[in-house]
């Protein structure tokens, strides 16, 4: 079954409106850490403050996934042609993947009292947060794909409707010849 743009544009916001909505049920309602007798805690815990310590840019977090859901749904509602919402939540995806990668690689080298990595730490929140900003920037990049703003190598750009591709002249014609007819003296 072939689709049109349009179709499989909607299909990229539907992705990252699910994605978007994982990421802000994973921050929102489950652990993001978990420190074993000490218990489980939310990214919103963590953002509000424990044992003293608190992350206030895990605020972003949930910003970054209500943005993402609006943007999609904004998009998806009102099916313009507009490619600004889905390079937006690409961008942002991308940005936020890329400093919870390196968030994740800085704190695998730190290790607390007991000689563990702070990153294992990391609890079902944070796991579920990074595959919902994932599946927002594959939604994303498929809605950029199918308007045609973004094209994949190996992919052909598809002609207009007006234009059609010309046709070798086969066989090759000398100019003091007619195209066709027999030879004149």
């Amino acid at each position: 079954m072939v689709q049109r743009s349009g179709e499989q544009s909607s299909i990229g916001y539907k992705v990252a409106i699910s994605g978007g909505i994982l990421a802000l049920l994973a921050v929102l309602v489950l652990p993001y850490v978990s420190i074993g007798i000490f218990g489980s805690y939310t990214a919103i815990q963590l953002a509000s403050g424990v044992f003293g310590y608190s992350s206030p840019s895990l605020w972003l977090e949930p910003l970054v996934a209500l943005v993402i859901i609006a943007l999609a749904g904004f998009s998806l509602h009102k099916r313009s042609g507009n490619t600004a919402p889905a390079a937006i939540i690409f961008g942002l995806s991308c940005i936020a993947l890329l400093v919870l990668i390196l968030t994740y690689i800085q704190q695998s080298m730190q290790t607390d009292f007991f000689g563990s990595a702070a990153a294992s730490y990391y609890s079902t929140g944070f796991w579920l947060y990074l595959a919902g900003i994932t599946a927002a920037l594959v939604g994303g990049f498929f809605a950029l794909s199918t308007k045609g703003q973004l094209q994949l190598p190996g992919q052909q750009q598809p002609l207009p409707s007006s234009r059609q591709p010309q046709q070798p002249n086969w066989p090759p014609q000398s100019p003091s010849q007619p195209p066709y007819g027999p030879p004149q003296p």
